[in-house]
């Protein structure tokens, strides 16, 4: 008898821990700060574009941009390979997942750091070489199981998914000369058809180098 109620109370743990993980989309807005006068802030502007949308789901998602020259990004982990497509090309240009990349040189990890549509948010510094990138995230409200990205080895996301286990809240990009920020504004938890993470068999597929 206790052993039925063990194995039927963690049959029910098991579930309801699956229940939490993150699925819907997260609207954002994009901003940009300029470091050096000298660059051409309306043409990183355009690029940056206002605002993106990300659906999420099982390890699964895409982007869909507002504007600017990029219309989407996704990452399929069935394959481990991301994928975008510009507004002017009918070709879909994909990445291996698997590579190597920009190496992590730190990690530095304030708790409640930040306030993001009054959710607290942990803080979690990724230093590269070249940039820094700040994400803002809540696990108990967000969560993600991070074995799904157990092979995306690129720019050290795995690293980075076994220490926050959640979809960002906010994330700034900080180069040399400028600060690219993207900060939710709305979400909602829903069910997400996976069609949406299919590539057609008709699409023109190259690898990005």
């Amino acid at each position: 008898m206790w052993t039925l109620l063990f194995i039927l109370s963690l049959s029910f743990q098991d579930n309801v821990s699956a229940t939490n993980y993150f699925e819907g989309w997260i609207k954002y807005k994009h901003d940009l700060i300029l470091k050096n006068t000298n660059i051409d802030s309306m043409r990183l502007k355009e690029f940056v574009g206002s605002g993106s949308t990300l659906f999420f789901k099982e390890g699964n998602y895409l982007h869909k941009y507002n504007d600017g020259p990029i219309i989407q990004d996704s990452y399929r982990k069935e394959d481990n390979k991301a994928y975008f497509k510009l507004n002017k090309n009918d070709t879909t240009f994909w990445v291996d997942c698997g590579k190597q990349g920009d190496e992590i040189l730190k990690f530095s990890f304030t708790p409640k750091k930040e306030k993001i549509l009054g959710i607290d948010c942990d803080e979690l510094i990724i230093y590269y070489k070249d940039k820094i990138t700040s994400d803002y995230y809540n696990s108990d409200l967000f969560g993600i199981n991070p074995d799904w990205f157990k092979n995306f080895i690129l720019d050290g996301q795995n690293q980075i998914d076994q220490k926050e286990k959640a979809i960002c809240l906010k994330h700034k990009t900080e180069y040399a000369n400028f600060i690219i920020i993207e900060t939710a504004v709305s979400f909602s938890k829903e069910k997400i058809d996976e069609r949406i993470f299919k590539i057609s068999p008709n699409e023109i597929l190259i690898e990005q180098e």
